[in-house]
Protein backbone atom coordinates (compact mmCIF):
# COMPACT_ATOMS: atom_id res chain seq x y z
CA UNK A 1 0.00 0.00 0.00
CA UNK A 2 2.79 2.26 0.56
CA UNK A 3 4.15 2.07 -3.20
CA UNK A 4 0.51 3.28 -4.57
CA UNK A 5 0.48 6.36 -1.77
CA UNK A 6 4.40 7.68 -2.61
CA UNK A 7 3.51 7.47 -6.21
CA UNK A 8 1.09 9.79 -5.86
CA UNK A 9 2.26 12.16 -3.59
CA UNK A 10 5.18 11.97 -5.72
CA UNK A 11 3.24 13.12 -8.47
CA UNK A 12 0.79 15.58 -6.94
CA UNK A 13 3.58 17.45 -5.64
CA UNK A 14 5.41 17.00 -9.19
CA UNK A 15 2.49 18.72 -10.26
CA UNK A 16 1.52 21.36 -7.86
CA UNK A 17 4.98 22.85 -7.04
CA UNK A 18 6.37 25.20 -9.56
CA UNK A 19 8.17 23.45 -12.51
CA UNK A 20 8.57 24.34 -16.30
CA UNK A 21 5.98 23.39 -18.58
CA UNK A 22 5.16 19.92 -19.02
CA UNK A 23 8.49 19.11 -16.82
CA UNK A 24 6.01 16.60 -15.19
CA UNK A 25 7.11 12.59 -15.20
CA UNK A 26 3.64 11.24 -14.88
CA UNK A 27 4.45 9.04 -17.61
CA UNK A 28 7.33 7.65 -15.68
CA UNK A 29 4.58 7.22 -12.85
CA UNK A 30 2.37 5.25 -14.96
CA UNK A 31 4.46 3.11 -16.20
CA UNK A 32 6.17 2.27 -13.27
CA UNK A 33 2.80 2.25 -11.31
CA UNK A 34 1.87 -0.44 -14.17
CA UNK A 35 4.73 -2.85 -14.21
CA UNK A 36 5.16 -2.85 -10.23
CA UNK A 37 1.38 -2.59 -8.63
CA UNK A 38 -1.45 -4.93 -9.06
CA UNK A 39 -3.65 -4.12 -11.77
CA UNK A 40 -6.19 -1.68 -10.15
CA UNK A 41 -3.49 0.48 -8.52
CA UNK A 42 -1.73 0.79 -11.58
CA UNK A 43 -4.71 2.01 -13.24
CA UNK A 44 -5.69 3.90 -9.98
CA UNK A 45 -2.58 5.94 -9.58
CA UNK A 46 -2.25 8.70 -12.60
CA UNK A 47 -6.14 8.77 -12.31
CA UNK A 48 -5.87 9.89 -8.80
CA UNK A 49 -2.86 12.24 -9.57
CA UNK A 50 -4.52 14.17 -12.43
CA UNK A 51 -7.86 14.57 -11.01
CA UNK A 52 -6.71 15.96 -7.61
CA UNK A 53 -4.19 18.29 -8.85
CA UNK A 54 -6.57 19.55 -11.82
CA UNK A 55 -9.18 20.17 -9.06
CA UNK A 56 -6.70 22.33 -7.27
CA UNK A 57 -5.00 23.56 -10.07
CA UNK A 58 -8.44 24.58 -12.01
CA UNK A 59 -9.73 26.36 -8.48
CA UNK A 60 -6.27 28.18 -7.82
CA UNK A 61 -6.36 29.58 -11.44
CA UNK A 62 -9.54 30.20 -11.97
CA UNK A 63 -9.46 27.55 -15.63
CA UNK A 64 -12.46 25.50 -17.09
CA UNK A 65 -12.21 22.43 -17.10
CA UNK A 66 -12.53 21.15 -20.64
CA UNK A 67 -13.97 17.70 -20.76
CA UNK A 68 -12.49 16.49 -23.95
CA UNK A 69 -8.81 17.31 -23.59
CA UNK A 70 -9.05 16.18 -19.94
CA UNK A 71 -11.04 12.98 -20.47
CA UNK A 72 -8.26 12.12 -22.98
CA UNK A 73 -5.15 13.36 -20.70
CA UNK A 74 -6.63 10.45 -18.06
CA UNK A 75 -7.51 7.92 -21.03
CA UNK A 76 -3.67 8.11 -22.21
CA UNK A 77 -2.52 7.80 -18.68
CA UNK A 78 -4.13 4.96 -17.78
CA UNK A 79 -3.18 3.47 -21.58
CA UNK A 80 0.70 4.25 -20.67
CA UNK A 81 0.13 2.54 -16.93
CA UNK A 82 -1.57 -0.73 -18.83
CA UNK A 83 1.19 -0.84 -21.24
CA UNK A 84 3.11 -0.54 -18.04
CA UNK A 85 2.03 -4.06 -17.30
CA UNK A 86 3.97 -5.42 -20.48
CA UNK A 87 7.61 -4.36 -18.98
CA UNK A 88 9.49 -7.60 -18.60
CA UNK A 89 10.71 -7.57 -14.20
CA UNK A 90 14.30 -6.19 -14.49
CA UNK A 91 14.22 -4.12 -17.22
CA UNK A 92 17.41 -3.16 -19.45
CA UNK A 93 18.29 0.43 -19.61
CA UNK A 94 17.04 0.33 -23.27
CA UNK A 95 13.51 -1.09 -22.43
CA UNK A 96 13.31 1.94 -20.19
CA UNK A 97 14.41 4.12 -22.42
CA UNK A 98 11.85 3.27 -24.91
CA UNK A 99 9.39 3.02 -22.53
CA UNK A 100 9.80 6.93 -21.67
CA UNK A 101 9.88 7.79 -25.05
CA UNK A 102 6.46 5.96 -25.90
CA UNK A 103 4.80 7.21 -22.90
CA UNK A 104 5.77 10.77 -23.79
CA UNK A 105 5.15 10.82 -27.56
CA UNK A 106 1.87 8.82 -26.71
CA UNK A 107 0.93 11.56 -25.20
CA UNK A 108 1.90 14.34 -27.07
CA UNK A 109 0.35 12.89 -30.20
CA UNK A 110 -2.94 11.91 -28.54
CA UNK A 111 -3.58 15.37 -26.74
CA UNK A 112 -2.27 17.55 -29.43
CA UNK A 113 -4.71 15.86 -31.66
CA UNK A 114 -7.79 16.31 -29.02
CA UNK A 115 -5.80 20.35 -28.84
CA UNK A 116 -6.53 20.69 -32.65
CA UNK A 117 -10.38 18.95 -33.17
CA UNK A 118 -11.72 20.82 -30.33
CA UNK A 119 -10.18 24.06 -30.34
CA UNK A 120 -9.55 24.34 -26.47
CA UNK A 121 -7.97 27.97 -26.16
CA UNK A 122 -5.97 27.70 -29.82
CA UNK A 123 -6.87 28.42 -33.44
CA UNK A 124 -5.51 25.64 -35.73
CA UNK A 125 -7.21 25.90 -39.33
CA UNK A 126 -8.96 22.38 -39.50
CA UNK A 127 -6.30 21.68 -42.24
CA UNK A 128 -3.16 19.21 -42.72
CA UNK A 129 -1.20 22.49 -42.36
CA UNK A 130 -3.18 23.45 -38.98
CA UNK A 131 -2.42 20.02 -37.92
CA UNK A 132 1.06 20.24 -38.39
CA UNK A 133 1.40 23.76 -36.36
CA UNK A 134 -0.35 22.50 -33.73
CA UNK A 135 2.11 19.73 -33.05
CA UNK A 136 4.70 21.69 -34.33
CA UNK A 137 4.21 24.60 -31.26
CA UNK A 138 4.04 22.01 -28.81
CA UNK A 139 7.54 20.62 -29.24
CA UNK A 140 9.25 22.58 -26.68
CA UNK A 141 6.42 20.83 -24.01
CA UNK A 142 6.98 17.52 -25.39
CA UNK A 143 10.55 17.75 -24.79
CA UNK A 144 10.26 18.75 -21.11
CA UNK A 145 7.93 15.95 -20.78
CA UNK A 146 10.49 13.32 -21.96
CA UNK A 147 13.57 14.97 -20.33
CA UNK A 148 10.77 14.42 -16.90
CA UNK A 149 9.54 10.80 -18.25
CA UNK A 150 13.59 9.75 -19.02
CA UNK A 151 14.62 11.36 -15.41
CA UNK A 152 11.28 9.51 -13.71
CA UNK A 153 11.73 6.37 -15.35
CA UNK A 154 15.76 6.13 -14.33
CA UNK A 155 15.41 7.21 -11.07
CA UNK A 156 11.79 4.99 -10.38
CA UNK A 157 13.16 1.92 -11.54
CA UNK A 158 16.47 2.02 -10.64
CA UNK A 159 15.62 2.69 -7.23
CA UNK A 160 13.34 -0.42 -7.52
CA UNK A 161 16.50 -2.07 -8.35
CA UNK A 162 18.52 -1.02 -5.86
CA UNK A 163 15.61 -1.75 -3.31
CA UNK A 164 15.55 -5.56 -5.05
CA UNK A 165 18.91 -6.30 -4.96
CA UNK A 166 18.83 -5.27 -1.44
CA UNK A 167 15.68 -7.52 -0.65
CA UNK A 168 17.49 -10.24 -2.43
CA UNK A 169 20.59 -10.96 -0.47
CA UNK A 170 19.88 -12.32 2.45
CA UNK A 171 23.27 -12.89 5.40
CA UNK A 172 23.69 -14.21 9.20
CA UNK A 173 24.88 -12.95 12.20
CA UNK A 174 28.22 -13.41 10.71
CA UNK A 175 27.51 -11.48 7.67
CA UNK A 176 27.74 -14.62 5.26
CA UNK A 177 25.92 -14.62 2.51
CA UNK A 178 22.94 -17.09 2.73
CA UNK A 179 21.06 -16.57 0.19
CA UNK A 180 20.58 -14.59 -3.44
Amino acid sequence: MMTPVFLIVVGLMSRLLPHPNNAVALGAIALYAGARLPRRWALMVPLVILVVSDVVLNSMNGYVFYPASSLTTYATFTLVAALGGLVPKNPGGFTRFGMSVTASTLFFLVSNLIVWVEGSGYTFPRTLTGLLACYSVAIPFYLNMMAADLVGTGALFGLDAIFDRGRSKVTDNAGELIAD
